[in-house]
């Protein structure tokens, strides 16, 4: 079975560095791209077709008008929002999944097994 896919858009270097160390700890994942810049969202989601997109919630203004499209478009890729607190969350309830700042490891891991869980029976029945 091939890995599933991330692409994280995040402009801290600690927060990236964190989500990779997370996302790295799931053996069937990889982070495919990491970016600092909400730009070119549309191209890069094309291009590369990850499986997973995590997006901090401060780069959305600058794509958020692409990030709409994409969901209307029905795009395979699973967006995950990472949100400053969890008062939040209720901002961004067309998201496939919401990550706080103020999660714990273990918060964020199980969110992201939930979500990793429905994209293997996809991955399964692609690769047979």
């Amino acid at each position: 079975m091939s890995k599933l896919s991330f692409i994280i858009i995040e402009k801290s270097f600690v927060i990236r560095e964190g989500l990779k160390k997370i996302i790295n700890s799931f053996p069937e994942t990889f982070v495919l791209k990491e970016l600092t810049k909400s730009n070119d969202i549309v191209k890069q989601i094309n291009q590369l077709k990850p499986d997973f997109l995590i997006l901090n919630a401060k780069l959305l203004d600058d794509a958020h008008d692409d990030i709409r499209k994409m969901f209307t478009d029905r795009i395979q890729t699973k967006f995950i929002i990472f949100v400053g607190t969890k008062r939040e969350n209720e901002h961004f309830a067309y998201f496939d999944e919401k990550i706080s700042v103020d999660d714990t490891e273990e918060d964020i891991k199980k969110k992201l097994s939930e979500i990793i869980k429905t994209k293997l029976p996809e991955r399964n029945q692609d690769e047979n």
